[in-house]
């Protein structure tokens, strides 16, 4: 019977363990993590961040955080009803929103927020790989692989990405839950552990779309624990957790989300064929996964060569990759269950973009983002297997160096790559130089033309961008890019607008006529071609658009719209109207110097025009009383 002295010394050697365990598999990654990502705090706001973040379309003022609940991602409505976006991520504008609140509208104030939560996300992993191996140097690795990894880049220097990496720390933290709770004892400790399982689950739910496969993620990590040697699990306890997070996530999915936002919106095939969409989407399986062992390059680029037949040998090639590792996860699953649930982590999380059914942009680095950590876990046990199978001299050692390298080599790759961050045509110009048929790169690339002013060269961008959205899924075309047709008509004609090529905005409108677009119907669209065509002289047309857009937008339209109305009102010479329009003015121009002083312009002379038209009665009355 051993002593109490000794059973101190036991518990404190077993607490120094635990300490020692907890810092290599949490702490260290995240402080890796955190250093690496920490050089872009204050990049500017670039891509989609210059109007989400920027210009606040996803930030909510402080009295209106709580209403994200309740609507889509974006706060759209100048755009009118025609403008309808189907993203539905609440927690993400709930945290930038508070972020805005308490710490400043600043890159730095966000991004703090995107490397906290990138860095607790990789914490979270560690802490999930050592609960399911209790093996320390393995989900080291595993933890700092993903820090170092250049694929979190998009979840966090882009701040507008966060929910990635927001979807992929609740995910992780709901099935490392569940799966304690399947081998926990006590009532009241397998009670919380299961709440704190679904109330993470839901966290995700709301984070991100993504976080609807986590019950399969759940499920793979439950059979490779039953198999593994390292938990007793209870079979019907795990059935029950699995099958309640189906049950939430199904709920979520299918009324929830759908009641606020509808349903995912559908898209046209790649190459206007659903043939075409899965040959070329198999075909590039194998470049996009190899990319996540091999991050040799980083790009925004969504250019993929458009293969248009099921039997094209790349198309077998993507096949096989997607057969050879499901049979490899089934062979491993008795031997080596931690590979197994790496090669199935990694398919599972890739499988909502990967292709099968037609998405946005048909590939992207921050769509690998929760495969990444499948990979991590694979080669972390590809490394176990080595020591435990081989008896070479120095093998710990050498194998040491090698992961210590592999960390190295990403983080170098991360390093490298965030300084394209810094500003849009960092970003995106060498993109477009590599790959010309990357069309939202030269969309983004006009956009950051228009607003340093360059407007010829950003008109002379676009017009051929939008020769390129007649038709579906590029049917002419060998490669696939996404262009969203709404945002580049848009700029296109504000360009043309802002270069007085009034002519130039009509065509654009015309395009768009003989493309049906649904941008015609589109608020701000229709205002930039009313203008267009009130410079044109075509003042009633002009004034019709106004009217219309006016009463579409309600309290939503901008406060120059008021103003353009009723200068068109006292153009036409309807003068009743005006003075109605201008009262309305005088209301929403409040605090803005320049139209205010506009409409007392207006106004004075309406008052002219009433006096002059006043006098004119008078004369006349004057003239028949003779």
């Amino acid at each position: 019977m051993s002593s109490p002295v000794d059973q101190d010394g036991t518990r404190a050697g077993q607490a120094r363990r635990a300490v020692v365990a907890l810092a290599c598999v949490a702490l260290l990654p995240a402080l890796l993590f955190a250093s690496l990502q920490s050089r872009s705090l204050d990049y500017p706001f670039v891509w989609t961040d210059i109007t989400a973040i920027g210009q606040k379309s996803m930030i909510r003022p402080a009295g209106e955080i709580g209403a994200s609940f309740n609507e889509p991602l974006h706060r759209i409505d100048f755009r009118g009803g025609s403008a309808i976006q189907p993203y539905y991520r609440p927690l993400q504008v709930v945290l930038l929103s508070l972020t805005n609140s308490w710490l400043g509208d600043t890159p730095r104030a966000y991004r703090s927020l995107t490397i906290l939560t990138g860095a607790l996300c990789v914490a979270a992993w560690g802490l999930l790989v050592l609960s399911l191996t209790r093996n320390v140097p393995m989900a080291s690795f595993a933890a700092l692989f993903v820090a170092a990894h250049p694929v979190a880049i998009e979840t966090t220097t882009w701040i507008s990405g966060v929910s990635g990496s927001l979807c992929a720390l609740f995910s992780i933290l709901s099935i490392c839950l569940g799966v304690r709770c399947t081998s926990a004892t006590g009532f009241v400790r397998v009670a919380g552990l299961a709440l704190g399982s679904i109330l993470a689950l839901v966290a995700a739910l709301l984070s991100k779309e993504r976080a609807a496969i986590e019950p399969l993620l759940l499920g793979a990590c439950l059979l490779a624990t039953w198999h593994a040697t390292t938990h007793r699990i209870d079979t019907r306890r795990a059935i029950a957790i699995a099958s309640t997070h189906v049950l939430i996530s199904g709920v979520y999915m299918l009324i929830w989300r759908a009641t606020i936002v509808g349903g995912l919106p559908p898209l046209p095939p790649i190459g206007g064929d659903y043939e075409i969409q899965i040959a070329t989407s198999v075909a590039a399986w194998p470049a996009a996964l190899g990319w996540m062992f091999v991050p040799l390059h980083s790009t925004t680029s969504d250019v993929l060569p458009i293969v248009r037949s099921l039997a094209d040998p790349r198309v077998w090639l993507g096949a096989s990759l997607a057969l050879g590792s499901a049979l490899a996860a089934v062979a491993l699953l008795r031997g080596r269950p931690m590979s197994a649930l790496g090669i199935a982590w990694i398919w599972i999380a890739f499988a909502p973009t990967a292709g099968l059914i037609p998405s946005l942009h048909a590939t992207g680095e921050r769509y690998l983002y929760l495969s990444c950590f499948g990979t991590a876990l694979l080669l972390a046990d590809c490394g176990t297997a080595l020591l435990e199978r081989t008896t070479l001299p120095f093998r710990r050692p050498v194998l040491g160096v090698l992961a210590v390298a592999c960390v190295l080599a990403l983080g170098q790759r991360t390093w490298i790559r965030l300084p394209d961050w810094q500003s849009t045509a960092r970003l995106f110009g060498p993109a477009v130089e590599r790959e010309p048929e990357y069309r939202e790169g030269h969309y983004l690339l006009a956009l950051d033309e228009f607003e340093r002013g360059l407007h010829a060269d950003a008109a002379a961008r676009l017009l051929p961008l939008l020769d390129s959205l007649s038709g579906s899924g590029n049917s002419g075309s060998e490669k696939t890019s996404y262009l969203n047709p709404l945002s580049t008509f848009e700029l296109a004609c504000s360009s043309s607008l802002a270069m007085q090529d009034y002519d130039r905005v009509i065509e654009i409108d015309q395009i768009a006529a003989r493309q049906r677009q649904p941008v015609r119907g589109v608020a701000t669209f229709r205002t930039c071609v009313g203008q267009a065509l009130n410079a044109l002289g075509d003042t009633e047309a002009a004034q019709q658009i106004y009217v219309s857009v006016a009463a579409e937008l309600g309290p939503s339209a901008p406060p120059r719209l008021a103003v353009m109305i009723a200068r068109n009102w006292i153009n036409l010479g309807r003068l009743s109207q005006a003075r109605d329009s201008l009262r309305t003015a005088r209301g929403v121009v409040a605090g803005t110097p320049e139209l205010e002083a506009q409409v007392r312009r207006l106004t004075a002379r309406l008052d002219a025009l009433e006096a002059g038209a006043s006098a004119d009665r008078r004369e006349r009355a004057a003239g028949r009383d003779r």
